[in-house]
């Protein structure tokens, strides 16, 4: 059984409005050249959050995600999961970056 888990985000909600053919997102672009029998989505996005940015719901998104992959290719998708950040008690107090020693 094949399983991807995979983050549903900003370039692939923006995909849907589009008007160019290859500017599909990161996610239809994989499931056009791989098969999976299960795919498990993450966002932190919610339904309010697309609305105030204008980006489609959840069901549009998979909708067109249909079309442009062709239903029958399509693996079993769960509902996205929503992910939520805590802050980390062992995290460093600012980010390193690669030059920091």
């Amino acid at each position: 059984m094949r399983v991807l888990i995979s983050w549903l985000g900003m370039s692939d909600f923006m995909a849907v409005r589009s008007t160019k053919p290859d500017d599909v997102g990161p996610l239809c672009r994989l499931l056009r050249r791989e098969r999976f029998d299960r795919l498990y989505l993450l966002n932190d996005l919610d339904e309010a959050q697309c609305e105030r940015r204008e980006l489609p719901k959840f069901a549009d998104y998979l909708s067109w995600l249909g079309r442009e992959v062709g239903e029958g290719n399509l693996p079993q998708i769960d509902p996205p999961r929503e992910v939520k950040t805590f802050p980390c008690p062992l995290a460093p107090s600012r980010p390193k970056r690669c030059n920091d020693r």
